[in-house]
């Protein structure tokens, strides 16, 4: 039973006023949360020499963000900066990588990968978050070679001192 439905019979029950339980059975539902946080979300190639980052999109909670294409190596870009909801989001990132063709095994120039991670960033209520997502190539000889990028995400906020207000 709805809380305003156990409220409204309530009122009926001890105050014998339908008034008051007409109010509150039309009581209007809480409007959407306020954002109270503020959040920066990055995006890192760390997939080194060996292969070409071609472009990347990520989506907030279903939003697409601006596309990333031509990231240098090691390089870093902002995709997400400004208020945000506290709470948990989710950020869906796909990353299409080519092969450079370094070395003897220059077939691989022309092929294509696609990774995607879905990960869930968790903002807290007035505070400031900073999050990378990075794309890194795997190394070694535990991974498949159909997927040989994985996409991680790194907090790089500490929570210092007290919590800004708006």
């Amino acid at each position: 039973m709805p809380k305003t439905m156990m409220i409204a019979m309530l009122g009926v029950c001890l105050l014998g006023d339908p008034g008051f339980a007409a109010a509150q059975v039309n009581a209007p539902e809480p409007g959407p949360a306020l954002a109270t946080s503020l959040a920066a979300i990055h995006f890192k190639n760390e997939l080194g020499k060996t292969m070409t980052l071609v472009e990347v999109q990520v989506t907030l909670d279903g939003a697409e963000l601006p596309v990333v294409s031509n990231l240098s190596p090691d390089q870093d870009v902002v995709v997400f900066s400004g208020p945000i909801t506290p709470g948990h989001h989710f950020v869906t990132t796909r990353v299409v990588c080519r092969g450079n063709g370094r070395g003897p095994v220059s077939y691989l120039k022309d092929y294509r990968w696609i990774a995607t991670g879905n990960q869930v960033l968790t903002v807290p209520e007035n505070r400031a978050v900073v999050y990378t997502l990075a794309a890194r190539r795997l190394k070694g000889a535990n991974f498949s070679w159909n997927k040989p990028i994985e996409i991680l995400v790194r907090d790089r906020s500490s929570i210092v001192g007290e919590p800004f207000t708006n």
